[in-house]
Order: structure tokens, then sequence, then C-alpha cells
């Protein structure tokens, strides 16, 4: 065998391997600038479409959006009694009232509103431990809750929500009130028996999801444009004080019962929860069914 030229062709052979390696990196950083370009022209252009619709982009646009399932469910509800020594533990004696579905104790009062849905109420406020900063004692399966951070900022409230596989589910909370550090009471929705209802589907991107949204606005035909500038950004107040809304907070999530939101498969409502993105602005919380589209413009107020 002639070694010398062996070596040659394995030199030519390394070198062509070489080259090929190269190119692919170079196409695949040309790839991702142009992604990452395209991208930048996308959420340019749905700032602009939302702008025309009286809506301010200040919020975070996650770009994750996975498959995601149905979810069924019931409204927990719990026996009264095991709920009220939960909520007032170490309170004293705790008074069963089954006919007005309340319970009380020197600590306070527990009213029962409906299928997971219930009302704690401290008189006085309760002092809480100095190294408490999560969710509230007393909250039932509190382990299940985490603080919405997403969610409208109201000055001595705070606001923690059940999740699902990661996924908050948004009308499953704790909203709890606050005075000088001392807790007021909180009202509790909970679900429980949260499984997966049929396969995961696709799911619109943030980006589609505040197009959706903005389509199902009414144009802003008062207000002057909003332009991104040097210093930051501004905004324009229209003719006869009218204000833009501004977009705080976007997430994905889900809700119970998205009025005229179809599973896609001949069921509506239900005991159903939908996958949504959830839109807080500065006035209102909408929200878009993350399937279809759809939004729901009349919900006002806090989660």
């Amino acid at each position: 065998m002639n070694w010398e030229y062996a070596k040659n062709w394995l030199i030519a052979a390394f070198l062509c391997l070489d080259l090929f390696l190269a190119w692919q990196i170079v196409e695949s950083r040309r790839t991702m600038a142009g992604y990452i370009g395209s991208y930048n022209d996308l959420l340019a252009n749905t700032k602009t479409i939302l702008s025309e619709h009286g809506l301010i982009l200040k919020a975070q646009v996650p770009a994750d959006h996975p498959d995601l399932p149905l979810l069924q469910a019931d409204w927990a509800q719990p026996p009264l009694a095991a709920l009220a020594q939960a909520v007032f533990a170490n309170n004293g004696p705790v008074t069963l009232d089954r006919a007005e579905q309340s319970a009380h104790a020197g600590a306070g009062t527990l009213k029962l509103l409906g299928p997971g849905h219930w009302q704690v109420s401290y008189v006085p406020p309760l002092t809480l431990p100095a190294a408490s900063d999560g969710v509230p004692p007393g909250v039932w399966q509190g382990a299940q809750y985490t603080e919405d951070l997403t969610a409208p900022e109201t000055p001595q409230r705070r606001v923690f929500v059940q999740h699902f596989a990661g996924l908050p589910v948004f009308d499953a909370a704790v909203v709890a009130d606050y005075a000088a550090g001392r807790l007021v009471g909180y009202v509790q929705t909970m679900v429980q028996n949260l499984t997966a209802s049929g396969d995961a589907r696709p799911t619109l991107s943030a980006l589609d999801a505040l197009n959706d949204l903005a389509g199902a606005v009414e144009p802003d035909t008062e207000t002057g444009p909003y332009q991104e500038t040097a210093t930051g950004a501004t905004g324009t107040e229209g003719v006869g004080g009218t204000h833009r809304e501004v977009i705080r907070s976007l997430a994905l999530g889900y809700v119970h019962k998205l009025p005229q939101a179809t599973t896609g498969q001949g069921q509506t409502g239900g005991q159903y929860w939908f996958p949504v993105w959830r839109v807080v602005t500065d006035a209102h919380i909408y929200f878009v069914n993350a399937y279809t589209g759809e939004v729901d413009l009349n919900t006002n107020g806090s989660s």
C-alpha cells in the first residue's frame, strides 16, 4: 500500500469535512439571525396592530405555547367541619351552623358560598408569623397554590392560584386581603380531580393571541399614534380624555367554561377547563381561547 498516497487522501477528506462543518455552522447562525429578525418584525407588527386598537404592549411576550389538553375537574366540596378545623386550627372551639353553611370561632367566620367557593374573615385581622410570605395559613390544601405574579396589582391584596402540570388555573384562586401586614381574610376557589381530557392539541402563540385580541377590540380612532422613542415608549391621550389600555402581563393557563368556546369535539362548557391566554391591562382582564382565538371581553376586575 502507498502510505503517502493514503495519507494525502485522509488529509483531503478531513479538510472537506472541516469545510462542511464550518458551512453548517455559518448557515445555522444565518438561519437563527433570520428567525430572530423575523420574530422582531412580527412583534413590532403586533404592537402596531394593538396600538391601532387602543392597546399598548408593555408586558413580556412568552415564546412557549405547548400543545395542551382540555382539563376535566369537579368543584371541591370539603366537609364543613374539616374545612373549619383547617381554617381555625389552634384558635379555640368551632361552632358549626349547617343551615347557614358557616362556622364560627374566636378568630373569625367561615362561610360556604357554593361548590368550590368559600370565604374566611378574621376578626380582628390575623397576625402572621414573621417568616410568613406565602399562602395564608388555613387555606385548604394550600400546597396546591402559588402566588400569581401576573395578576393585577392591587394594594393590600395578593392572589394565589392552583396549578396543573405547571400551568395556573386562573379561576381557582385564593384572593387574600391584608391590612397593616395582618390578614383580614380571603376567598378561596378550588377544584379537585383535575385530569387531562383527550389528547393535547396545538395552542396559539402569544403573538397570535394578541392579534386576535386586537381584532376583537374596537379600533381606537380618537387617539394619536403610539411611538417608541429613544427615551422609551410614549402614549397619547385621545380627544375628550380617552386613554389607551396598557397590557401589563400575559400568561398561559386555564379557565372554566369560557363563553362560546367549544372543544372541537361537540362539547361546550360543562366541567371543563380550557387553555387560554390571560391578558391583563390596567383596565380589564381578557381571556383568549388558546385553541380558537375567541376572546372573552366581559371579564373585569381581578382573577
